[in-house]
C-alpha cells in the first residue's frame, strides 16, 4: 500500500469516529443541543432524558417494569402490558407517544416460548403492527426485585415544536 493510500485511508476513518462521536468536521460548526431531566415520580432516577438539536428532540426511557399505580399483578402478560402503559405515561409526560418509539430493550426474567408469546401481544397491543421499533429482547436471571417479570426501555423521536 503506497503513503499516498494510506494517508487518505487514515484521514476516513478518524472523520468517521468524528462523525460517531458527534465532533464537527473540519470546517463545521459545533452543533448544539440542550437536554432535560424527566422525573414525574420522584425516583432515584431520571424516568427519561431529552436530547433535543437541530429541530427533533431523542427521548431516552429508562426501563419499565410491571408496576403500575403501585399494583403488581403476578401474571406476565399484564406486567408485560403495565410496562408500556409505563412508557406511554413517560413519553406523554415529555410530549410523545408510542408510535413515536424507534427502539426498545426488553428484558425477561425465566425467558421461555409462553412469555415470548405474551410480551409479542402486549407489544402489538401498545405498539401496532406496523412500523415497528427496533428492538432487543434478552431472556434474563432476575431484576432488582424478585416479583418483576419484565423490564422494557425505549428510546423515541419526535420534531420539536
Amino acid at each position: 500500500m503506497s503513503w499516498e493510500i494510506l494517508k487518505e485511508y487514515i484521514g476516513v476513518l478518524i472523520l468517521s469516529q468524528m462523525v460517531l462521536i458527534g465532533m464537527p468536521a473540519v470546517g463545521e460548526e459545533s452543533v448544539d443541543f440542550k437536554k432535560e431531566f424527566v422525573n414525574p415520580y420522584g425516583s432515584s432516577f431520571s424516568n427519561v432524558v431529552t436530547i433535543s438539536s437541530g429541530g427533533t428532540t431523542t427521548l431516552h426511557v429508562s426501563g419499565q417494569v410491571g408496576l403500575l399505580d403501585g399494583e403488581l399483578p403476578e401474571e406476565f402478560a399484564r406486567q408485560a402490558e403495565n410496562a408500556f402503559e409505563n412508557i406511554a405515561r413517560h413519553l406523554a409526560v415529555a410530549g410523545a407517544n408510542l408510535k413515536d418509539i424507534v427502539k426498545i430493550n426488553v428484558y425477561i426474567v425465566g425467558l421461555d416460548g409462553e412469555k415470548t408469546k405474551a410480551f409479542n401481544e402486549a407489544r402489538t397491543k401498545f405498539l401496532g403492527k406496523e412500523d415497528m421499533p427496533a428492538s432487543t429482547l434478552l431472556g434474563i436471571q432476575a431484576l432488582i426485585h424478585p416479583s418483576l417479570k419484565i423490564e422494557v426501555e425505549a428510546i423515541a423521536v419526535i420534531k420539536n415544536p
